[in-house]
This record gives structure tokens, sequence and C-alpha cells, in this order.
């Protein structure tokens, strides 16, 4: 298959980072791996890929329909040393660029308010917490709910990751405090030793 050498600029300097050759049917999030490779980037989240017209280009579409044209071609990018997740009592959470203000990605499937939003350390992952009884684990890129974590019998007030990411941990006005299976959404363990509702459950650093 035939492949296209496409560089990189800082979109605010034009300072150029590198090239890669890749092919028009690869994805945009294939093109920012391998450029976070080439430049040695400590995490691929911490760099963003933009149109011409300065909008953020989309993870799952592909070079072509990206229209990232030409052989060689350009495309601009920016460096995040972070991203911002939102809750929010429209059902829904949201993922930020605080540089470009985009809103990268909207969760969308719970049927109460969110409470919380809060990313695994990976940055890949995000779990939330909602007024509908359940926590979801949700993908950070492609928005996809990859886990319903339902037996709470109150609202779910927060979930948050352990250091690994293996386990999350929740908390409900049901006064339990449950363990959860990231990888399978099992509940691993319930507290319940709480006489009323509990707001917060924290992992220790390690």
């Amino acid at each position: 298959m035939e492949h296209i050498t496409v560089s990189a600029h800082l979109a605010v300097s034009g300072e150029v980072l590198g090239s890669v050759d890749i092919a028009p049917t690869d994805t945009i999030r294939s093109l920012r791996s391998a450029l976070a490779e080439q430049l040695r980037e400590p995490a691929e989240q911490s760099l963003r890929l933009l149109s011409a017209s300065g909008t953020l280009l989309p993870e799952l579409s592909t070079i072509s329909e990206a229209g990232i044209l030409g052989n060689p071609c350009s495309v601009a990018v920016v460096r995040v040393c972070s991203v911002v997740a939102t809750a929010s009592n429209d059902c829904t959470a949201r993922i930020f660029l605080p540089d470009t203000g985009e809103c990268q990605a909207t969760l969308t499937g719970h049927f109460g308010n969110v409470y919380s939003a809060v990313f695994a350390a990976n940055w890949r992952r995000v779990v939330t917490a909602s007024e509908d009884r359940t926590a979801r684990m949700w993908d950070a890129e492609s928005a996809e709910c990859l886990q319903i974590l339902a037996g709470h019998r109150g609202e779910v007030y927060s979930a948050v990751f352990s250091p690994c990411g293996r386990v999350i941990v929740t908390a409900s006005e049901d006064s339990t405090v449950r363990l959860w299976e990231a990888a399978s959404g099992a509940c691993s363990w319930c507290f319940t030793e709480h006489e009323g509702e509990v707001y917060l459950a924290l992992f220790s650093p390690s």
C-alpha cells in the first residue's frame, strides 16, 4: 500500500518537530501515536493534531478522510500537559483540551446528574459517578462506555480508579463503598460499616 510522508509542526511557533510515513487508510490516532513515538513524548495523549483551519482532527478518521493530502504534507500540533474532565447535571461528562478549549469527547449514557468524572493514571479511561445509581467507565478518546458498574441501591457520589487502574472504588448514598474490577465490571467487595451516606472514597497513592 502506498504511504505518504506527514510532517508535524507546532501550531503556535511553526517549529518542525519531525515526520512519519503512514498509509492514507490509517487513522489520526495512529498518526498521533507514531509521532509521539518518534518524538519520545512521555505520553501520546500530550499531542493533539489540528486541521488547517485550527480545529481538532477526529481521532477515528482516516488520514484521507481528515483531508491530509499531498506527499509530503503537514499537520499542526499542539502539546497539552493535561486534559480536563467535567461532570454535569445535564447527564453527561465532557473532556476538554485546556489549550484550545475544544471539547474532545462527550460521555453520554447516564440517566441522572453526573456527580464526578475522574481519569485513570494513564489518561485513557474515565470513570463517572451518577444519580442513576451507577458508575460508568469510558474510553477517554472514543467516548465509548466500556463498563456499567451497577449494584448500589442509592445515588453514586464518587468513583475513582486505583493507582494501577485495575480497580475502581465507589461511594454511595446507600451507606456503602464498593470495589469493582475495571476489566470485567464485577463488584469484588462491599464495605457496609458506615451508617450514613458516603460521599467519597479514595485509594492511597501507592
